[in-house]
């Protein structure tokens, strides 16, 4: 894994583990070290979203699935997925909006990625 996130370059996930990580370490930074999850944010998560929305998707949705933990705000959850789903255009800003939206329909709350991170680990 290359988690690289204090040089500030721009680091895109390849794996869907590697996703799972950073929306967990990115949500368990947000009360108190907000820089160190801004910077997963810009520099890792967003560039990843970028290159490939509809992969993105299915690997946020998976860890969901795989967390066992219902979702707070379905609507805005599935509303963001499908909006990546079906992104074609050359506008990155609708990617972070749907990111921006996806984060606040519960997912800054670090139990959905580390219920899944852990149940991947017990699998093994």
């Amino acid at each position: 894994m290359n988690m690289v996130y204090s040089d500030n370059k721009l680091s895109i996930r390849e794996n869907s583990l590697d996703v799972w990580l950073d929306l967990f370490l990115y949500a368990q930074n947000l009360s108190g070290n907000w820089m160190t999850s801004r910077e997963i944010f810009f520099n890792c998560i967003v560039p990843t979203a970028e290159r490939n929305p509809q992969l993105f998707a299915k690997w946020v949705n998976s860890m969901v699935r795989v967390s066992g933990l219902k979702i707070k705000h379905r609507s805005a959850f599935y509303g963001s997925l499908s909006t990546l789903r079906k992104f074609k255009g050359k506008n990155d800003y609708e990617v972070r909006k749907a990111l921006t939206n996806l984060i606040a329909s519960g997912l800054e709350e670090p139990d959905y990625a580390k219920n899944a991170l852990e149940g991947i680990l017990q699998e093994k």
